[in-house]
């Protein structure tokens, strides 16, 4: 067997650590794909939860929809082929970005490191931390 053949790639890393830890706050698989993001090639995999109860649960994730009806809530997840290295976006925000401002540094490191497996349990686990299970009212 091939290296290749024996790396699940990003998209089945995604499902296997990501999808179960999004599904419990109500996101779903939405698309995969490969794009062009600046001139490389990019795994872009797309989670979306309806907004009601999400925006209710985390009104500050829709804030910017001010009184307009938010349509959905988007996570973005992009690999690039050529670099090795990935970034995510919950709603606009840098997943990467708030585990830093959060006290997090060691799961910032690994979403944007070179492991993808390891990236991609970090990124579950950030977004865990983002996103805990809200009791239904």
């Amino acid at each position: 067997m091939s290296a290749d053949s024996a790396d699940p790639g990003p998209v089945a890393l995604l499902d296997a650590h990501v999808l179960p830890a999004v599904t419990v706050v109500g996101f779903a698989f939405h698309s995969a794909g490969r794009t062009t993001d600046g001139g490389r090639n990019v795994d872009a995999v797309l989670y979306e939860a309806g907004p009601e109860p999400f925006t209710s649960s985390f009104p500050e994730l829709a804030s910017d929809y001010g009184d307009q009806r938010v349509p959905c809530i988007d996570l973005w997840v992009h690999h690039d082929l050529v670099t090795g290295t990935r970034r995510a976006d919950l709603e606009g925000t840098d997943v990467a970005r708030w585990a830093r401002e959060h006290a997090e540094p060691d799961l910032a490191g690994a979403i944007t490191g070179p492991d993808l497996a390891d990236a991609v349990r970090a990124l579950a686990e950030a977004l865990a931390r983002m996103l805990p299970p809200r009791p239904r009212s």
